[in-house]
């Protein structure tokens, strides 16, 4: 079982302050950050006393990367819950290319613009998240992989050994250049994509948003007014998702709260498969019926009131806009 200073995810060293009950808290260490309900440290907790297969390692490796992937987009604290457990349980591990992207972006993170520095990646558990590695061994090929393909470039020559485990690393010209294009290729789009529920009552709530983004970022904000699509994405919004530099996915419902837009889910899912970044909103009296995918996510919740908007400085529709707009920044900060 962790102790009370160790990650339950990682079991490396933590910080942990109690939310309310026995199991709920916050953690805080030096790789990732997040809250965990009671019910899913308890399942944690059994997993890493009772489990020691190898897709238990998986299902923590790729927890703890779904962690610093939510960290690295804004949120500080992502909340675990068994719903988001069982979801990432069932979600293939991530593939190599995606790997080693994030691997080499963290690398940058630690070194630029200063080319000369070295970093010590003996083990190194911050890397072993961002690479979504399961070991210590696992980590090393991937970073042998990356010397191999130009990317990185070690300090001592006999690192070169594929089982070195001591070794410190730099990004080369080329490895730099590659985490220049990646973002790029990111942050190059000046488009906003909508995905929200085709109906009027949103209109003058999309209009808000897309004049406060273009007048604060001058970023253009388009949605694709269609009916509902019944588990399928059309080309023109697979289009817009490709090419687009992030999402904002309303799952505001009709009145009743609970009729989910199942086209905002596909294309939200969609879009964080694309490793694009998706700012989650929804008017109030949804929260509720939010489905179990997304609610773990940190909704930017508004209201209004018949045909007015309700002059609640915390959550008015009038200022969803602005508040997109901070989070827009916050990530690209």
């Amino acid at each position: 079982m962790a102790e009370e200073n160790t990650c339950p995810i990682t079991n490396l060293t933590a910080e942990r302050v109690a939310l309310g009950d026995r199991y709920s808290y916050e953690v805080r260490s030096a790789e990732i950050s997040y809250t965990v309900t009671g019910t899913a440290t308890a399942l944690i907790l059994a997993c890493r006393q009772n489990d020691v297969s190898s897709s238990s390692q998986e299902t923590f490796s790729k927890l703890a990367y779904w962690v610093y992937r939510q960290n690295q987009e804004g949120v500080k604290f992502p909340k675990i819950t068994s719903a988001v457990l069982d979801k990432i349980n069932n979600q293939p591990f991530p593939n190599m290319t995606e790997r080693n992207a994030s691997y080499l972006l963290w690398v940058k993170q630690r070194t630029y613009p200063d080319l000369s520095r070295f970093i010590d990646d003996t083990d190194n558990p911050a890397g072993i998240v961002a690479s979504c590695s399961l070991n210590g061994n696992d980590q090393a090929h991937l970073v042998h992989h990356l010397y191999n393909e130009g990317y990185l470039n070690f300090l001592d020559s006999s690192s070169i050994d594929q089982e070195a485990r001591a070794i410190k690393i730099k990004l080369t010209l080329q490895g730099l250049e590659y985490c220049e294009k990646l973002e790029a290729d990111r942050s190059a789009s000046d488009e906003v994509f909508v995905a929200m529920w085709f109906d009027s009552s949103l209109d003058e709530l999309f209009e808000h948003i897309k004049a406060e983004v273009k007048k604060e970022l001058d970023l253009n904000v388009v949605r694709i007014d269609r009916q509902e699509h019944n588990n399928k994405i059309d080309d023109e919004i697979i289009a817009h998702l490709k090419s687009c530099r992030l999402v904002v996915a309303d799952f505001t419902c009709s009145d009743d709260g609970k009729t989910h837009r199942g086209g905002v889910y596909f294309e939200a899912g969609f879009a964080q498969g694309l490793q694009k970044n998706v700012i989650f909103t929804v008017r109030k009296d949804c929260v509720d019926g939010l489905h179990f995918d997304t609610r773990q996510y940190n909704h930017i919740v508004w209201k209004k009131q018949g045909d007015k908007f309700l002059e609640d400085k915390e959550n008015d529709a009038k200022t969803l806009g602005q508040r997109i707009v901070h989070r827009i920044r916050a990530i690209e900060t």
